[in-house]
């Protein structure tokens, strides 16, 4: 904790890339602990979404130079990621990106993993938020305050069909492609890019172009303004029109505020959302039959049989997409057994073990449909498995695993009990 208001400068020594996910974490950090609630912030260079989340309490500006003309700024805590003389202008204290200026304040490098503060004599560790998950952040805050204004009687009519059978289709629950498309009317080298930038609009609509340039290039090498431009029109025209005549992506001054695809464009992801999300009310046969619809469209693990280098930006939502299909493979094949259908619930787990291949959380729902089934051989094949998965991984096994296959097949007897210590008790997966 660092009293800004009397130090008033904190100087980032580092590039832009590394000092962003320092600022965007103080940002949320002042955004959401009740001691800052008084205290506006002002954001330079970075964090749109995260001020537009936030209008009451953050100013954005795109650079130091319309932050410099913007009129009557009141004073307020700037974030910035560009470097300006904080002596020109009138505020409680900034945050800065580096520059050559002196600083009567500290300066902290932000290019490693920790920093020394000389004036108190400790090495500290940022605490640091991606613009991805920063955009994640958004998104759930967001679809928490519409659920919350929701009567409860009220539930959204969520289809689970997709909008078009027809139309372009993103398959990204599995190897990753574009469905729907006519191949030949785009450079074959350039299809791999251009899925990739159709993935990205997908799950980070309202992106802006300098986002686009900088997650689909790389760190040192963003796309260029024209190159981006040259990709963004090849996918639109590609993708094309809906059967309203629509594009599927609509230029950015019709819909304003970023890159959007159209709501008819559809991918895997979405429909499996559709189709496990629905209310808690529907009836089991109906909840069994929609989870079954939705593991159908996984065909291996999200985003697999990508290109090296590709996809930078996808850890966050590969993570969703897995512990997703998990939890449905999990929840369908309590509803098999429960039904008494164990060969349903064999296929549930197996779907979901195409996802996440090192589930210990779907290794025990096997270990149980094949005891249940008086599988011995399959329950001590299951067992070695997951002796192989933590001997490769070189990890711990979680203490009910180990319980369960002692219960199973008797202390000692499977290879996972008599070499595999487990200290990792109530782990979720």
């Amino acid at each position: 904790m660092v009293n800004l208001a009397e130090l008033g400068t904190l100087t980032l020594d580092g590039a832009i890339e590394e000092a962003e996910p320092v600022l965007l974490a103080m940002a949320w950090e002042l955004a959401t602990s009740t001691w800052s609630g008084s205290v506006p912030v002002t954001l330079i260079g970075f964090g749109r979404s995260t001020a537009d989340h936030n209008p009451d309490r953050f100013r954005h500006f795109t650079s130091v130079d319309e932050f410099s003309k913007a009129d009557a700024t009141p004073p307020s805590v700037v974030l910035s990621a560009e470097p300006f003389d904080v002596k020109q202008r009138e505020c409680l204290a900034a945050v800065v990106a580096a520059s050559t200026a002196a600083s009567d304040g500290w300066r902290l490098d932000v290019s490693t993993k920790s920093t020394l503060i000389d004036d108190l004599g400790i090495e500290v560790e940022f605490q640091r938020l991606t613009v991805d998950q920063a955009e994640e952040l958004v998104a759930t805050l967001t679809a928490e305050v519409k659920a919350e204004q929701m009567p409860a009687n009220d539930s959204p009519n969520v289809p689970a069909e997709p909008p078009s059978a027809t139309g372009p289709e993103l398959r990204l629950l599995g190897p990753v492609g574009l469905h729907n498309v006519d191949p030949t009317k785009v450079e074959g080298k350039k299809i791999n890019r251009l899925t990739e930038l159709a993935a990205f609009l997908l799950l980070h609509p309202g992106a802006t172009a300098e986002e686009i340039s900088r997650q689909l290039g790389t760190d040192t090498r963003p796309w260029s303004p024209a190159t981006r431009q040259g990709y963004i029109s090849r996918l639109r025209t590609w993708l094309g029109h809906d059967e309203n005549g629509d594009l599927y992506l609509p230029n950015i001054e019709v819909n304003g505020g970023g890159y959007h695809l159209s709501k008819s464009m559809n991918s895997d992801w979405h429909r499996f959302r559709q189709l496990v999300g629905s209310g808690p009310n529907r009836d089991v046969s109906d909840r069994r039959a929609r989870l079954e619809a939705a593991l159908e469209l996984v065909t291996g693990m999200p985003f697999s049989s990508i290109g090296p280098g590709r996809y930078a930006w996808n850890s966050w939502h590969q993570r969703e997409m897995i512990d997703a299909i998990v939890d449905a493979a999990h929840m369908l094949a309590e509803i098999c057994q429960q039904d008494g259908d164990l060969p349903a619930a064999r296929r549930a787990i197996l779907r979901g073990l195409l996802a996440e291949p090192v589930s210990e959380l779907l290794y025990r729902d096997l270990l149980r449909v094949e005891h249940r089934a008086g599988n011995r051989t399959a329950v001590k094949d299951a067992a070695g498995k997951l002796a192989d998965i933590a001997a490769a991984l070189d990890v711990d096994l979680d203490e009910e695993t180990a319980t369960l296959v002692d219960t199973l097949l008797g202390s000692g007897e499977g290879r996972l009990t008599r070499h595999l210590h487990c200290t990792h008790p109530n782990t979720s997966r």
